[in-house]
C-alpha cells in the first residue's frame, strides 16, 4: 500500500476557505462518514450505533468550512480507497505537535503494532507519551492515518473513536495481508476482513469471561436461519442496544425495552428473536444461582477442557453432538427460547469448548 502524503496546510486561520464534500457509504469495515477537499481526504470516520456522534465530530472538527453533502461521491471515494486501493493525500488540521506525530504514524508498516513511547522516541520526545496519546486521539482520519497500530505498552488496547473491535480488525486485516498465504478453515470469506478477523482471534478459542459468553450465547440464537456474518456485522448495535451484554439490566427489560431495540434499527428486527434474549437473560440468572456462573454451568459439559475433533474438512464436521442435544435438552426445561441442537453446538464451537478448526488451519490446537 502506498504511504499518503500528508499536506502540511495549517487550516487552524485559513478554514473559511475550506469547501468540504462529504458523504456516508459503505466500506468492508461498516459505513463511513468520508469527508474531501480538492486537496485530498480530510475526514475518515466509522459508524455503528454513533451515527450522529460521528457526524458531530466531523462538523465540529471543521465548523468554520463550508460543507456539501453528496453521498455519491463519497461512494466513489470510499470505492477508490477500499476496493481500488487508490491513496489520496490527507488533509489535517491540528497543531505542529498533532501534526507530526500524525505523520510518525505514517511510517509504521501494516500489520506490526507499537506503543505511544515508541512514537515519543520517534520524535526525540521521550517523556511526552501523554502528549503522543492525547495527539492520537485527536486523530480524524480513521484507517488513513493509521492510529489503530498503535497500542498501550502493556498491550491493551485503549479508547479507540470507532470502536475496539473496529481497532482490532483494522491489525487482524493488515496482519493478514502480510500473512495471506497463511492456511484458514476453508468457510473462512477471505473477502470480509471481519469474518476473518473473528475466525482468527475469537472463533474455538476457549472462553471463560461471564459477559462475553452471554453476548455469544445471544448472538447465537440471532443467527438462526441467517448466515453469522450477517449477525456479526451487527454485533456492535447488539452491544449498544442490549447495555454491553449486562446480565442483570437485560434480565430486567420490559416491554418498552422490545420495542426501544427494534425501532433502533441497529439489530436484525425479529421481535421473538429479540424477545428470546431477555427470556434467556431470566433463566441465566437461575443458572448462576445453581452452578455460580455460566463458565461452570457450560465448561462442566467438557470437563473444562475443549474436545479436539478431526476435521479435514468443515462441510463434514460434525452439527450436533450428544453434549448439544444434553445442553438443549436441560436449556428448554428451563425456558430457553431459539436453542436448539445446532445452534448450542454452534455456540459450543465458537467458544472454545469444541475445536472445530480444520486440521490443516493455523488456528488448530
Amino acid at each position: 500500500m502506498d504511504t499518503p502524503e500528508i499536506s502540511l496546510s495549517n487550516y487552524r486561520e485559513l478554514e473559511k476557505d475550506v469547501h468540504i464534500t462529504y458523504g456516508y457509504g459503505e466500506t468492508p469495515f461498516g459505513e463511513a462518514l468520508i469527508g474531501f477537499t480538492c486537496k485530498g481526504v480530510c475526514y475518515l470516520g466509522f459508524i455503528d450505533a454513533n451515527r450522529d456522534q460521528i457526524f458531530n465530530h466531523f462538523q465540529e472538527h471543521w465548523e468554520n468550512a463550508d460543507r456539501l453533502h453528496d453521498d455519491l461521491r463519497a461512494k466513489e471515494y470510499l470505492d477508490n480507497i477500499f476496493i481500488k486501493n487508490i491513496r489520496y493525500p490527507l488533509v489535517v488540521k491540528g497543531t505542529n505537535f498533532q501534526i507530526n506525530v500524525w505523520k510518525a504514524l505514517l511510517n509504521l508498516p501494516e500489520g506490526i503494532v507499537s506503543t505511544y513511547q515508541d512514537i515519543a522516541n520517534f520524535l526525540d520526545k521521550p517523556k511526552a507519551v501523554r502528549a503522543v496519546a492525547s495527539a492520537i486521539g485527536k486523530n480524524h482520519i480513521g484507517f488513513l492515518l493509521p492510529c489503530h497500530r498503535v497500542i498501550a505498552k502493556s498491550g491493551a488496547m485503549s479508547g479507540y473513536r470507532w470502536g475496539i473491535e473496529r481497532k482490532k480488525i483494522f491489525i487482524a486485516y493488515e496482519s493478514i495481508k502480510m500473512n495471506i498465504n497463511q492456511k484458514r478453515c476453508a468457510w473462512v470469506k477471505m473477502s470480509e476482513p471481519i469474518y476473518i478477523s473473528y475466525h482468527d482471534n475469537e472463533w474455538g478459542k476457549p472462553l471463560h469471561v461471564e459477559k462475553a459468553l452471554f453476548e455469544l450465547f445471544s448472538l447465537e440464537t440471532q443467527s438462526a436461519g441467517l448466515s453469522w456474518l450477517t449477525v456479526l456485522k451487527k454485533r456492535e448495535g447488539y452491544r449498544a442496544v442490549f447495555d454491553n451484554f449486562d446480565l442483570q439490566k437485560v434480565a430486567s427489560y420490559l416491554a418498552s425495552d422490545v420495542e426501544r431495540i427494534i425501532e433502533s434499527g441497529l439489530v436484525i428486527k425479529h421481535r421473538a428473536k429479540i424477545e428470546a434474549i431477555i427470556q434467556n437473560a431470566k433463566g441465566f440468572l437461575q443458572i448462576v444461582d445453581e452452578f455460580g456462573s455460566l463458565d461452570n454451568y457450560f465448561w462442566s459439559k467438557v470437563d473444562g477442557k475443549p474436545i479436539k475433533n478431526d476435521v479435514s474438512d468443515y462441510k463434514r464436521a460434525m452439527t450436533t453432538s450428544n453434549i448439544s442435544d444434553e445442553i438443549t435438552k436441560d436449556l428448554k426445561k428451563r425456558g430457553f427460547k431459539f436453542v436448539g441442537s445446532v445452534t448450542i453446538y454452534a455456540f459450543m464451537q465458537a467458544c472454545g469448548m469444541v475445536d472445530d478448526h480444520e486440521n490443516d488451519c493455523f488456528c488448530k490446537n
